[in-house]
């Protein structure tokens, strides 16, 4: 009975470890069932998103590309569970499994296959997938990683344990033009109109606001530039009609 069960559990780590075991907030890590002393070893560890390894911030709701790796010399097998949360401690993303013959999802984790264990090069392993960004006002994201650098003889002893907290804060929304208004409701070919307008925040400097005019039945596909203001934060624009403009009432 003992013999069965050992060797079921050798089984069920190298084909996925069982939730909980990442090191974030209330969780143990792989040395629950793995000797050792955690982060007591060589290995370097990198989260890297987008291809961009300074990347600190994420864009709500914005997917991004990412590659976790692990290097420790000399070993070749390898593994890993990782979760992605909030302040609360709450999941949040999602992950995606881009290569499923080595990663996987499960009960929200991320986490290797069977097939997904063996160095990419000797003493390398990198894993791929995805992650969606969640929605505006969840703030800085955690990801727990545990990573398992293995000595391959399939026990639960000479193993190298790590883990880490990889971070990405929330990027400030890009503010936008909520309204416009034209007070003026007929203007003469080359006259002047005031446009007033509003923000959802202030935008950064350098920013320039433009006024379009569209053509006489309302189409922008080729507007025409009538004004613009130099500022961060919404003031009335005056803008010059075109002097050689069709009559008409559609303008916009």
């Amino acid at each position: 009975l003992l013999t069965l069960m050992a060797t079921e559990y050798a089984m069920t780590s190298s084909g996925g470890p069982p939730p909980n075991h990442t090191g974030a907030p209330g969780q143990s890590n792989c040395t629950a069932c793995h000797g050792g002393i955690v982060n007591s070893g060589p290995a370097t560890r990198t989260l890297v998103f987008n291809g961009n390894p300074n990347l600190t911030s994420y864009v709500p709701g914005q997917t991004y590309t990412a590659v976790l790796t692990i290097d420790q010399t000399g070993i070749g097998t390898f593994g890993f569970q990782m979760i992605a949360r909030n302040a609360n401690n709450a999941n949040v993303g999602t992950f995606v499994a881009t290569n499923t013959a080595e990663t996987q999802v499960s009960s929200g984790y991320l986490q290797h296959t069977l097939g997904g264990i063996s160095a990419t090069t000797t003493g390398t392993k990198s894993w791929n997938f995805s992650w969606t960004a969640p929605p505006a006002g969840t703030g800085t994201v955690s990801f727990y990683v545990a990573t398992n650098a293995a000595d391959g003889t399939g026990g639960t002893s000479g193993d190298a344990i790590y883990t880490n907290v990889f971070t990405l804060t929330e990027a400030a929304a890009t503010p936008s033009v909520t309204a416009a208004t034209v007070t003026q409701s007929a203007v003469c070919r080359g006259g002047s109109i005031t446009v007033n307008f509003t923000t959802s925040a202030n935008f950064n400097a350098g920013n320039i606001f433009t006024v379009e005019l569209s053509d006489a039945n309302g189409s922008f596909t080729n507007p025409t530039n009538i004004g613009t203001l130099n500022a961060t934060a919404p003031a009335p624009i005056t803008a010059q009609t075109p002097a050689a403009a069709a009559g008409g009432a559609g303008y916009r």
